[in-house]
C-alpha cells in the first residue's frame, strides 16, 4: 500500500511536471507569439511612419516648389508692372520732349515767318516808296520842264 501511495504520488508529480512543462511551453510559445506580433506591429508602425514621413516630405517638396513658382510669378508680375511704369514714364518724357521740340519749332517757324513778313513788308514799302519817288521825280521833271518852258517863254 505504501508503494502504491508512493507510485501514485510519483505519477501525480510526473503528471504535474508534464502539465507544468506543457504549460511553460505553451506560455513560452504564447509569449513568443505576442513578442513576435508586437515586433511585427512595431515594424508595421515604423514602416507606416516612414511611408507617412516620405509622403509628408513629398508634399513639403511639392509645396516648396509651388511656393517657389508662386514667388517667381509674383516677381515676374512685379517686374512687368515696373516695366510698364518705366515704359509709360519714358513715353511721357518722350511726349514732353516732343511737345517742347514742336513748340520750339513752332516758335522758330513763327519767328522765321515774322521775319519773312517783315522783309516782304519792307520790300513792298521800298517798292511803294520807290514807285512814289519815281512818280514824284517824273512829276518834278515835268514841272521842271514846264517851268523851264515858262522861263523860256518869258
Amino acid at each position: 500500500a505504501h508503494a502504491i501511495v508512493i507510485d501514485s504520488l510519483q505519477a501525480r508529480r510526473n503528471a504535474e511536471k508534464r502539465f507544468c512543462t506543457k504549460l511553460l511551453a505553451t506560455t513560452n510559445s504564447e509569449f513568443q507569439n505576442v513578442v513576435s506580433s508586437m515586433r511585427e506591429e512595431d515594424r508595421n508602425k515604423v514602416a507606416y511612419e516612414r511611408l507617412e514621413n516620405q509622403n509628408n516630405l513629398d508634399i513639403c517638396r511639392a509645396a516648396a516648389g509651388v511656393e517657389g513658382a508662386a514667388k517667381m510669378l509674383r516677381q515676374q508680375a512685379d517686374m512687368q508692372v515696373q516695366q510698364k511704369k518705366s515704359i509709360k514714364q519714358m513715353r511721357d518724357e518722350f511726349e514732353q520732349i516732343k511737345t517742347e521740340l514742336n513748340l520750339r519749332v513752332t516758335v522758330a517757324e513763327q519767328e522765321k515767318q515774322t521775319k519773312h513778313d517783315q522783309m516782304v513788308k519792307a520790300e513792298l514799302t521800298l517798292q511803294i516808296t520807290s514807285t512814289r519817288l519815281s512818280a514824284e521825280c517824273d512829276q518834278l521833271k515835268a514841272d521842271l520842264k514846264l517851268s523851264a518852258n515858262e522861263n523860256n517863254d518869258l
